[in-house]
């Protein structure tokens, strides 16, 4: 031992400046869980997607009622005088109805496979990540579910 006191450090910074990460003895709690990033992006994707495929939907609905000659004569696409006598903008409003739908399929898609992530990866709490799967998959079942009663009423 030294007869002297220890001196302080003349710069003032810690002798070790590096401190690893105290851990929890046993019995004490732990930090508590954040929420999953992914669980979150999937809900937040879910549930854009969904309003998207909702809003496609009833413009194709709108489009089919105003002209009902389309629904029953599937061939009137492949007629160019429907093409071009296409004044009010009634197949420019369909396709765009079709392509948001197909867009909410893949972004339904999408947003399930990082609900499913979410709820695998890491200790982080599973409640967005469960919520975004749900939705994402139930508006997907509900677009298959469009499309079957498409098919079978065609």
């Amino acid at each position: 031992m030294s007869q002297y006191p220890p001196s302080p450090n003349p710069y003032g910074q810690q002798p070790h400046a590096y401190q690893p990460y105290p851990q929890q003895p046993y019995g004490y709690p732990q930090p508590p869980l954040k929420h999953s990033m992914l669980g979150i992006l999937s809900l937040v994707i879910g549930l854009l997607a969904g309003v998207g495929a909702i809003v496609s939907v009833v413009v194709c609905a709108m489009v089919i009622a105003k002209h009902p000659e389309l629904a029953q004569n599937p061939d009137a696409f492949n007629d160019p005088n429907w093409m071009q006598n296409d004044t009010d903008g009634s197949m420019k409003q369909l396709v765009a109805g079709g392509l948001g739908l197909c867009c909410s399929f893949i972004f339904l898609g999408v947003g399930a496979l990082l609900g499913i992530i979410g709820l695998v990866v890491g200790p982080s709490k599973k409640l967005f990540a469960a919520l975004g799967l749900g939705i994402n998959g139930l508006a997907i079942l509900a677009l298959l579910a469009v499309w079957a009663i498409g098919e079978i009423s065609s």
